[in-house]
C-alpha cells in the first residue's frame, strides 16, 4: 500500500540534515528523487544567499549573546564575592585575626567591588543585550526572508525524466 503524501513528507523531513532549508545545498542533496522540485528551488543562488546571510547573522547574534552573558556573569560574581568577603571580614574581626590578614581580605574586597562596578558600568555603557537583540532580529529577519522566498518560489518547469513531488 503506497504511503500517503503526508507520510512521504514526514519521511523526507525526518531524513533531512539538521536545520533543513537553513542549509539549502545540504538539504537539497539529502532529498529523495520525489522531491526534485524542492531540491531545484533550494539550489537557486538567491536561496543560498539568504541562507548565508542568516548563518552570518545567527553567528553574530550567538557571539553577542555570549559576550553579554560573560559581562553580566563577571559583574554578578564579583559583586557576590565582595559581599562574601565583607562577611568574612566581620568573622575575622570577631576572631581577632592579625591586622595584615584583615587588610589582605579588605584589599580583595575592594578589588571585587571594582570589578563588579566596572562590569556593571560596561553593561550600562556598551548595552550588550541591546546589541544581541539587534543581531538576533537581523538573523530572524533573514530566516523569515528565506522561508518567504521558499514559499514564493515558482514551480520549476518540468523537464523530461524529472520527478515531481506534486503527483
Amino acid at each position: 500500500m503506497p504511503a500517503s503524501l503526508t507520510e512521504k513528507a514526514v519521511a523526507i523531513i525526518d531524513a533531512a540534515p539538521a536545520h533543513g532549508p537553513l542549509r539549502p545545498l545540504a538539504y537539497a542533496e539529502a532529498l529523495p528523487p520525489e522531491a526534485a522540485d524542492l531540491a531545484h528551488v533550494l539550489r537557486q543562488p538567491a536561496i543560498s544567499e539568504v541562507a548565508a546571510r542568516y548563518a552570518a547573522a545567527d553567528a553574530a547574534a550567538v557571539h553577542a549573546q555570549r559576550r553579554a552573558n560573560v559581562m553580566a556573569w563577571c559583574a554578578a560574581a564579583a559583586g557576590f564575592l565582595a559581599a562574601a568577603l565583607s562577611g568574612l571580614l566581620f568573622y575575622l574581626n570577631a576572631l581577632g585575626v592579625p591586622h595584615d590578614v584583615e587588610l589582605a581580605v579588605s584589599a580583595l574586597q575592594v578589588a571585587a567591588l571594582a570589578v563588579s562596578l566596572a562590569g556593571s558600568s560596561l553593561l550600562t555603557w556598551r548595552k550588550p543585550f541591546g546589541a544581541w537583540r539587534a543581531e538576533r532580529g537581523a538573523a530572524e529577519a533573514a530566516r523569515v526572508d528565506l522561508f518567504s522566498r521558499l514559499v514564493a518560489a515558482p514551480a520549476p518547469t518540468e523537464t523530461p525524466g524529472a520527478a515531481c513531488c506534486c503527483r
